[in-house]
């Protein structure tokens, strides 16, 4: 995935609602991400977890290609990259669900 300049992701914070912007640092966000990354034996690849994760938070990566990325990224199968993606949208995407669906334009059906 491309770089995104940090000038870019702090402006696009200071628009995100309160709560989205509360899970991007929250602790609560770092520990689920690391017990994840332990439980599904993805250690070596926390702070690429991190970076997609606050990716999602600030609406430059969609929840449904999350799974996706993170098997781009790291290298791991499908399954694994699913069920971690699975995980962090149980633990972290999930409370702020309706904010993110904001975040982004609807995908046109066909």
């Amino acid at each position: 995935m491309d770089q995104i300049p940090q000038e870019q992701m702090l402006k696009r914070y200071y628009l995100l609602p309160k709560s989205v912007q509360d899970a991007l640092f929250d602790e609560k966000t770092a520990g689920v991400l690391h017990k994840t990354c332990t439980l599904r034996d993805m250690e070596t690849h926390v702070s690429v977890m991190a970076r997609l994760t606050g990716r999602v938070l600030l609406g430059y990566l969609r929840p449904e290609t999350f799974a996706f990325e993170i098997q781009k990224e790291t290298g791991v199968d499908a399954l694994k990259a699913t069920q971690v993606a699975h995980d962090l949208d149980t633990e972290i995407f999930s409370a702020v669900r309706l904010e993110l669906k904001k975040l982004y334009p609807p995908t046109i059906q066909t």
